[in-house]
């Protein structure tokens, strides 16, 4: 038959045929939510969450045994808050029964916690000020960028900076990464006026591929 393959874009199962001895598995985990912005004052912007890093492994499989799948969920964004916007949760980790891991990327950082445009690790960098949120290893793009000062959503929120005297009367949210890419969420925004902020937005989910050779 030769290779055989199988796509996870969600949780499952696999039941491993006769004679099958070894799997490849190629998948990465949950992308990190993004931050959110704070709504009262000084408006900042929050960064955007990390993107899951991508992985390869072969392993020993038992045949005729079922093995349990899971698919990392994106982390979820953070909430606007006072004086500093939440922090986005980490993507979940996606797994092959116990025999193998793929690690979600962390969640952006509460918006006072990091250095300007430097957002958590795992694959991807988030940013504030209208910046993506974190790339995942496959270069798959978080959030979207803000396209202007219009809006006011910083970090990878859909409306633009939202930072100081360039954000706009309202703040937006974040982006959120699509489904299966391992890609952080954007950050949400902060209006000129302090007064509102936009919640980060949600990481995308991981991937699992599954491949092995019959004779």
């Amino acid at each position: 038959m030769g290779m055989v393959t199988k796509e996870y874009l969600s949780s499952g199962s696999l039941t491993v045929p006769s004679g099958i001895t070894s799997v490849m598995l190629w998948g990465f985990g949950g992308g990190g939510g993004g931050g959110g912005g704070q709504n009262s004052g000084n408006d900042r912007d929050s960064c955007g969450g990390g993107g899951a890093g991508m992985g390869y492994t072969v392993i020993d499989v038992v045949p005729n045994t079922t093995y349990t799948i899971t698919i990392g969920n994106g982390g979820t964004g953070g909430a606007s808050a006072t004086t500093t916007g939440l922090a986005g949760s980490n993507g979940g980790n996606t797994t092959f029964g116990a025999l193998h891991t793929f690690y979600g990327a962390d969640g952006a950082f509460r918006n006072n916690d990091f250095a300007s445009s430097v957002g958590p690790a795992g694959g991807g960098m988030g940013g504030i000020s209208g910046s993506n949120g974190g790339r995942s290893a496959q270069d798959y793009v978080g959030g979207v960028d803000g396209s202007s000062s219009a809006d006011g959503g910083g970090g990878g929120g859909a409306g633009g900076r939202g930072n100081g005297a360039n954000g706009g009367t309202t703040a937006t949210n974040g982006s959120s990464a699509a489904a299966n890419t391992g890609a952080g969420g954007g950050g949400g925004g902060s209006d000129s006026s302090g007064t509102s902020g936009g919640t980060g937005g949600t990481g995308g989910s991981g991937y699992l591929l599954v491949t092995w050779f019959e004779g």
